[in-house]
């Protein structure tokens, strides 16, 4: 089967590729007319463009600036509540986030640490009990919608690669909104 002139529009790269071939089982996908080098299977097409669709209502927006009265903000903190940058600064700024506390529910946010109170870079595995801990408290409050940020993937220096997997759980949780790169990630 051979597709022609089918808009697919590819997250990562925002780059519209003009045709598809399928065939045999396999898509090469060209970008105006050139080989673009992606090769994919059928499955590994669906997850990365198709399936990602089924949870694009539950994508946390870029830029977050403002919350409705049942969402609350998720960000990367230091165990010391400190907020001086990034996600955690404007938790504090534009959502009431409170210096000192640096893990959990704090003015409409919530707190995932990704370093310690020494604003050293914590280890994966500890940041994982803290995602479990998030994971687990907002199962526990169906009634709030956590827009996660890409916790740990600006000051802290991890990858989403690193990071994303942390919150695949998430996925089955209707409540906890994923940045869209974590979801081209888990899904």
């Amino acid at each position: 089967m051979i597709l022609r002139n089918c808009k697919i529009k590819e997250r990562r790269t925002k780059k519209i590729f003009e045709n598809a071939n399928i065939t045999m089982g396999s898509i090469n996908c060209i970008l105006n007319g050139d080989d673009w080098g992606e090769h994919l299977t059928i499955e590994e097409f669906d997850k990365k463009y198709l399936i990602y669709d089924l949870h694009k209502n539950r994508i946390t927006p870029d830029f977050v600036t403002v919350l409705n009265p049942n969402e609350y903000f998720v960000f990367g903190s230091n165990l010391a509540g400190r907020h001086g940058k990034g996600a955690a600064k404007q938790a504090k700024n534009s959502f009431g986030a409170q210096l000192g506390i640096g893990v959990g529910y704090t003015g409409n946010c919530y707190a995932i640490p990704t370093k310690d109170n020494n604003i050293k870079t914590l280890k994966i595995s500890n940041i994982k009990k803290y995602v479990e801990r998030f994971i687990q408290t907002a199962e526990h409050n169906l009634n709030k919608i956590h827009l996660v940020t890409e916790i740990g993937c600006g000051l802290a220096g991890y990858s989403v690669e690193e990071i994303a997997p942390l919150f695949n759980r998430a996925k089955f949780i209707k409540n906890i909104h994923l940045p869209k790169s974590f979801w081209i990630e888990i899904l």
